[in-house]
């Protein structure tokens, strides 16, 4: 065997060659100075000796270093994969995670991905993005023996709402709403950023109430408004469709206006164009009068006005001038 095959054979065992061709050299100078005369050996071999002190120490720190270096790199690959496996159960904890929350807890009929592809085409325009409205399945949008009851309320919603720009989805829940905050919640984990108006018309004994989830273009939870929009007390069961249609057509149509003003700096519709028995409705007209009160106020605020030019202020200030506003 070669000396070279030698030394790849220790390599390949994890000796260091170093200490291989050390020693190598100390039995070739060995041999050379048995062959000299004496007096030549006894004249150097303080020197000799010197010299094999130095590379045998040489020796032994090349192979604490190589050892060093081989055992630190051993150490950091095998934690690197250690990570990569902790990574990966993560990647896969999280997949499993977000495919229970699709079949647990994704209350609406189209599917997250057909969601955020039809919304990512909304927000890739450049024209105005507008607010999409979900109207929950309710008691009061919906019954459990006839369910054409829910798709007929979101038609009417649909035309009513067309000319103010709003996009009223139709039917968007799979089954009756079970929890309103936590289905908002839920909605937003998804659809956060992409400006959305959640209705859940309920009634609560003789009170039929609006409770809404909101939030624009910020993203998370923090963003997302969740109130009580209004409550309407009913004691006439003939009555309770009509006033819960009016008090969403209601709730919507301020949304609206007050998304378009903050975001679009554009005037007011749905003030303008309110129905006379919407109206008709005390605790709709009395929020409806605070609601463009206070959006008279955004209004003539000096960090609005900074930011509108001439024209939109005009246009603003006459949309917001009728007759519904209170002094």
């Amino acid at each position: 065997m070669g000396i070279d095959a030698i030394i790849n054979t220790l390599q390949e065992s994890g000796c260091s060659p170093f200490f291989f061709t050390s020693a190598i050299q100390s039995a070739v100078f060995g041999d050379k100075a048995r062959n000299q005369q004496s007096e030549i050996v006894n004249s150097n071999l303080e020197f000799r000796e010197h010299l094999q002190e130095l590379r045998n120490e040489y020796a032994r720190e090349r192979l604490d270093a190589q050892l060093l270096f081989r055992r630190e790199s051993y150490e950091l690959g095998r934690q690197y994969l250690i990570q990569q496996t902790i990574e990966m159960n993560k990647s896969r904890q999280q997949q499993a995670d977000f495919k229970d929350f699709l079949t647990r807890y994704w209350p609406l009929e189209q599917s997250v991905y057909s969601v955020l592809m039809e919304r990512e085409k909304f927000l890739s325009q450049k024209s105005i993005v507008p607010l999409t409205v979900l109207v929950a399945k309710t008691e009061l949008t919906s019954s459990i023996r006839n369910t054409s009851l829910y798709e007929q309320f979101c038609e009417e919603l649909i035309s009513y709402m067309q000319p103010f720009g709003v996009n009223v989805e139709k039917c968007p829940w799979k089954n009756s709403c079970q929890s309103r905050l936590g289905e908002a919640m839920n909605i937003n984990f998804i659809m956060g950023g992409i400006p959305t108006l959640l209705v859940f018309p309920y009634q609560q004994d003789d009170i039929i109430g609006i409770e809404t989830a909101s939030w624009s273009f910020a993203h998370g939870l923090q963003s997302m408004n969740h109130s009580k929009a209004v409550q309407i007390k009913c004691s006439d069961n003939d009555l309770i469709p009509q006033i819960t249609m009016s008090a969403v057509k209601a709730i919507i149509g301020m949304t609206r206006d007050a998304y378009m003003l903050a975001e679009y700096h554009a005037p007011v519709l749905f003030g303008q164009n309110v129905e006379s028995e919407i109206l008709a409705i005390p605790e709709i007209q009395e929020l409806m009068s605070s609601h463009y009160q206070d959006m008279r106020k955004l209004f003539e605020s000096s960090e609005f006005r900074q930011l509108c030019t001439k024209e939109e202020l005009s246009l603003i200030d006459n949309s917001l001038s009728f007759k519904l506003l209170k002094a």
